[in-house]
C-alpha cells in the first residue's frame, strides 16, 4: 500500500515572484548556443553559460523587437 506524502518543499510567494521575473528576463533574450554550453543573445550580445543563472537582477533584453516597440525605440 502506498502512502501519500505531502509536498515538503513549498515556495514562498516572494520566491515564486522572483522565479517568474527571472523567467521573463530569460525569455526576453534570443539565445543561440555559440559553443557547447555557451549562449549568446543574438539581439544584445549578452553571453551566459549553462551554469550561470538568470536572476531578477539581470535586465530584460532592450534589443528585443517587441520591447523596443513598447519603448518606442
Amino acid at each position: 500500500m502506498w502512502k501519500k506524502v505531502a509536498n515538503r518543499y513549498v515556495l514562498r510567494e516572494e520566491d515564486k515572484l522572483a522565479g517568474s521575473i527571472a523567467d521573463w528576463i530569460f525569455n526576453s533574450h534570443y539565445w543561440v548556443e555559440d559553443h557547447p554550453g555557451y549562449y549568446k543573445c543574438d539581439w544584445c550580445g549578452l553571453y551566459k553559460t549553462s551554469t550561470m543563472p538568470i536572476t531578477q537582477t539581470d535586465s530584460l533584453c532592450l534589443e528585443n523587437p517587441a520591447i523596443k516597440k513598447l519603448l518606442g525605440s
